[in-house]
């Protein structure tokens, strides 16, 4: 599938998939406008799903993946960004709850997890690790969810920086713990890693993600 795949790449035209986890849409969308205003005749796709999509087999061209890096020898594998991660609540929260102050400070508060335990995520597994299961107020399937209720004053939940720090009803509560920064990695399959569309997308993200993604201080 690869074959047809990388086949049908040799021009900026046609339908150019790529792949992230569900969370990095927010970030990923104002890259994929200008990038379709840039090329119109291509096409996006983008599949967000926690999957690990095989691009040896033509799932996708492009991944972009948090976590561990990639270690296929066939994936052209490039260090994206490294992510912050931090604790989030809204005002309207805060005025009922008060504030939390550090990782410690979490006697009376609400807290907002996945419903999957997501050990492999070091904010989670502080989470499962150190509050009482009955401080647990709401579980969502993924991130955007999480980042929904505590916009809506559910509760607190560790957010990506990079992204919450874009809406202004989401208040950070404490410095970014280093121990919660994640890397974010472009990968690629090296037998289409030069076509020119997935080039043309991947200097258009990486210029981006220089310009504006900025780390927490």
């Amino acid at each position: 599938m690869l074959g047809k795949l990388a086949g049908k790449d040799t021009d900026l035209s046609g339908t150019l998939v790529i792949t992230s986890v569900n969370t990095m849409s927010p970030l990923l969308m104002p890259i994929i406008a200008l990038f379709q205003q840039q090329h119109p005749n291509i096409q996006v796709e983008l599949a967000g799903d926690a999957r690990i999509f095989k691009l040896e087999y033509g799932e996708a061209h492009v991944s972009i993946r948090p976590g561990a890096q990639p270690k296929d020898p066939d994936y052209v594998v490039q260090l994206l960004a490294e992510m912050d991660t931090s604790l989030y609540a809204s005002q309207a929260y805060l005025d009922k709850h008060g504030p939390l102050k550090s990782l410690e400070d979490t006697k009376g508060h609400k807290f907002l997890s996945t419903i999957s335990p997501l050990n492999n995520i070091a904010s989670q597994r502080w989470m499962n690790e150190n509050l009482d299961k009955s401080q647990i107020v709401f579980r969502g399937s993924d991130f955007n969810l999480l980042r929904d209720a505590v916009e809506n004053g559910l509760g607190i939940a560790p957010l990506n920086y990079q992204i919450a720090n874009r809406n202004s009803a989401l208040l950070r509560l404490i410095p970014s713990p280093p121990q919660w920064d994640f890397k974010l990695w472009l990968v690629t399959h090296r037998d289409i890693h030069h076509s020119p569309k997935v080039q043309a997308f991947t200097q258009t993200l990486k210029q981006v993600v220089k310009n504006t993604w900025h780390r927490a201080v």
